[in-house]
């Protein structure tokens, strides 16, 4: 957001200082929602009279900050400024299609061009939308954007050969994307759609990639690289596909090569952003904490605001926190968390409701003894999601932590198992058809705690049905011999 304010502030987009005072004169409007329908037309002719090289960096960088009337002029605007411009088309590609650029102003971006009436335009935008949805949530946020401009895409059949192939083809990456991205992803569906896509267009390398992609996520990375190796002989330059071949290089072990591949993204786009939370996030699933701090703070000298990268940065932080309260160094412990706090707390401010985030903090916070901040951020969660079984289980653990800890005072601890056991049924309830082993067994643990052995019993065997740990149900065995009466 800084970046886009120094560019509007640069010479260079003609921004005199009479220019940007009216601007900043129409963006402090007071009492805002009594603005009538004339009024804001008036303020968007104003401001579309303006060069787009000015208005809509200025409209984009200040956007989060504006209230609900002017956001919705904002919008209004970006729709509307030089449709037919083609320096303005030519500005808006150049923003979209920038590696560093942030994801909610690429929205924007996207939403402005889509307004132009070109039809090759827009089938460079679905390609857009394909290429940066792989990692973030892009594809999904744009979606409505494209069933707009596309309608009849949307109603055609892929199968009806009288279609022309580019076409059909389209249809299905769209449908197989989207059954890749959609909450409960349909891998097989997606694998099926891609592949007749492939067969109604071989030069697509976009295709290959997600073809690719499908097997990545079925673990069949061997399989995956091929696929790759089909888009990059289309394009040997495609940052997209050198992007998933080198995180599937990687999780094979063959952590040299997928280097050689990073770097040579990083020859052709220096701020490929995407390529940065990539590798940030493959280091953070290989538990390499030190390579995934290192690429997360190189990416966010750039985009400082950048939400994946930050969750790296913070998650890392958190892991580490984790593995020295696990080695009793609770000194170095409390410096990551706190390190890892700062993190989720900046992502909290732009995205409040993010229920990972929420999570991580309020188990922080409990391991710090901060009691009502975590039960705060578990209540917080319960509220954008009521079915949530982690939020019950993680609240659970905590109640029975300190049910174990209390010494003194009987009642409160009695007190302490209830409110795990309750919070640890509700957790079974919410995983439905999908029972954990660790939510019966810690069921199982408090009504140990509550002296009633015979549903403590009924529950561990419950868990021993299902575990798949060979020491965790040794445990759970001489527990039922022993209160098994």
């Amino acid at each position: 957001m800084d970046k886009l304010i120094d560019e509007i502030d640069n010479k260079q987009y003609g921004l005199t200082k009479a220019v940007q005072k009216r601007l900043n004169e129409i963006f402090k409007v007071k009492n805002e929602a009594k603005l009538t329908s004339v009024e804001i037309n008036d303020l968007i002719f104003e401001l579309i009279s303006f060069p787009p090289e000015v208005t809509i960096p200025y409209l984009l960088s200040r956007h989060d900050s504006l209230g609900k009337v002017l956001k919705e002029l904002a919008i209004k605007v970006l729709s509307r400024i030089g449709k037919n411009s083609l320096s303005t088309r030519a500005f808006l590609l150049n923003k979209l299609e920038n590696p560093s650029g942030d994801i909610r102003f690429k929205t924007f971006y996207f939403n402005a061009l889509s307004r132009f009436k070109d039809d090759k335009l827009k089938y460079k935008l679905l390609k857009i939308r394909w290429g940066i949805g792989s990692i973030s949530n892009f594809y999904n946020l744009t979606e409505l954007t494209m069933k707009r401009i596309f309608p009849d895409l949307y109603r055609i059949d892929p199968n009806d050969a009288s279609v022309a192939s580019e076409i059909r083809s389209k249809i299905f990456v769209e449908l197989g994307v989207k059954n890749l991205f959609q909450e409960k992803a349909n891998l097989a569906q997606a694998l099926n759609y891609l592949i007749k896509a492939a067969q109604l267009d071989s030069t697509e390398p976009i295709i290959y990639c997600y073809i690719g992609y499908v097997h990545y996520l079925n673990n069949e990375l061997n399989k995956a690289l091929a696929e790759y190796e089909k888009a990059l002989k289309i394009n040997s330059n495609s940052v997209f596909a050198l992007r998933l071949k080198a995180k599937a290089i990687y999780f094979l072990n063959q952590a040299l090569q997928a280097e050689v591949v990073w770097q040579k993204i990083n020859q052709l786009h220096p701020k490929d952003l995407l390529t940065y939370i990539s590798r940030a996030d493959a280091y953070f699933a290989k538990a390499d904490f030190a390579n995934a701090i290192n690429i997360s703070r190189q990416g966010l000298t750039f985009a400082r605001d950048n939400v994946e990268l930050l969750k790296i940065l913070a998650n890392t932080n958190y892991m580490l926190g984790k593995i020295e309260i696990a080695n009793n160094k609770k000194r170095k412990a409390f410096n990551y968390f706190s390190k890892a706090l700062k993190g989720y707390s900046k992502i909290l401010e732009n995205n409040p409701d993010d229920i990972n985030v929420l999570l991580s903090r309020a188990d922080i916070y409990a391991v710090q003894r901060k009691f009502q901040l975590a039960i705060a951020d578990w209540e917080k969660i319960i509220d954008v999601n009521p079915v949530n079984p982690k939020v019950y289980f993680d609240r659970g653990k905590h109640y029975y932590r300190r049910a174990l800890k209390e010494k003194k005072d009987r009642k409160e601890k009695h007190r302490l198992f209830e409110l795990a056991k309750k919070d640890l049924v509700q957790s079974l309830i919410c995983e439905k058809d999908n029972p954990s082993w660790r939510t019966l067994a810690n069921i199982g643990n408090c009504y140990l705690g509550l002296k009633n052995y015979n549903e403590a019993v009924k529950f561990w065997k419950k868990a021993l049905d299902i575990c798949d740990d060979y020491v965790t149900k040794k445990q759970i065995e001489l527990l039922i011999d022993k209160y098994n009466k």
